[in-house]
């Protein structure tokens, strides 16, 4: 009987041992107290609506994403770990993720465009000019900000220690890249009551955030076209990713037209000069001079043009 009475104590003990180590174990803390904080420059006006923190950890599990709203960040509790960071704002509509899943092809890709710009006139069956056959007509992008830390990063904290707080800072870059675009001497502008839109072949479909670097997919950029105050001129603007300078592909940039009789006509210009020597600065300005839009061929009279067929406009070359 004394050992059996032994033997249950020893049993309870260890019971009792168990029973605590297991309830020091739920109060141990397994989140890090992290400030997530963003530089932005002084002279900045329009900061982003939102940001996103991406992290992805070390041992390839699925990646963690946080989302602040403003641009000034916040405080987080943070799964210890090790982590590679990505941010980037999130409060863009025409940019599309892809591959989130893995931290170094993750894309940013401009999105497709369904119309041309100002028209009801589908953007896929409108006219490529040679050597863009592939290339998707892409929406002007909103504004895109990224930054990441290069490397990985431990998020740690001695449970001892619960009130210790880490600062993580980024400072993210602009990564657009705006053409502006001018054409004097439009001549008949005053009959493009359709609309007047414009392009720009051959520039990046997308980005990686975290490689910081450009996709090799060459698109077509549309962007609409507003008339000057002087009614002999057009002015417009897009937003990009940019340049990727891949080896042969020109920069075409075709004006649309829509006339008042549904006559659709389009004329090019080759900018890749302009664009290879400006972009990379941040923006470029590009001038022409000369855009010859037709008459009506057709007013009550005559014979209507095919309103289903896109025409191009020559210039006549003078000898």
């Amino acid at each position: 009987m004394k050992k059996i009475t032994q033997y249950l104590l020893i049993v309870s003990i260890v019971l009792i041992a168990s029973c605590q180590h297991k309830e020091l174990c739920y109060d141990h803390y397994h989140k890090a107290n992290v400030v997530i904080g963003y530089n932005w420059g002084e002279s900045l006006k329009n900061y982003p609506k939102s940001m996103s923190l991406y992290l992805y950890p070390e041992d390839s599990s699925a990646y963690i994403r946080y989302e602040f709203t403003g641009h000034q960040g916040g405080a987080l509790k943070i799964p210890y770990g090790t982590y590679s960071l990505l941010s980037i704002n999130s409060d863009f509509k025409n940019i599309e993720y892809k591959n989130k899943d893995s931290l170094n092809i993750f894309e940013l890709s401009a999105k497709t465009a369904i119309y041309l710009p100002g028209t009801n006139i589908t953007a896929s069956n409108l006219p490529k000019v040679k050597g863009t056959d592939v290339e998707r007509f892409v929406e002007s992008i909103d504004t895109l900000w990224s930054d990441r830390y290069l490397g990985t990063v431990l998020i740690k904290q001695l449970w001892t220690d619960t009130t210790q707080v880490d600062t993580l800072n980024f400072t993210p870059k602009l990564i657009n890249k705006q053409i502006n675009v001018s054409i004097s001497e439009a001549e008949n502008l005053k009959f493009a009551t359709g609309g007047v839109s414009f392009s720009i072949s051959g520039l990046a479909g997308g980005y990686f955030p975290y490689r910081d670097t450009l996709t090799s997919e060459a698109v077509t950029v549309l962007a609409p076209l507003t008339a000057g105050e002087d009614g002999l001129s057009v002015h417009g603007s897009m937003s990009t990713l940019g340049d990727n300078h891949k080896s042969g592909v020109a920069h075409t940039l075709t004006v649309y037209a829509i006339l008042s009789d549904g006559s659709k006509w389009y004329h090019s210009f080759d900018v890749t000069d302009q664009i290879h020597k400006g972009l990379d600065s941040g923006s470029v300005n590009i001038e022409l001079k000369g855009l010859p839009i037709p008459a009506p061929l057709f007013n009550g009279g005559g014979i209507a043009p095919d309103v289903d067929e896109w025409q191009n406009i020559e210039i006549p070359v003078v000898m």
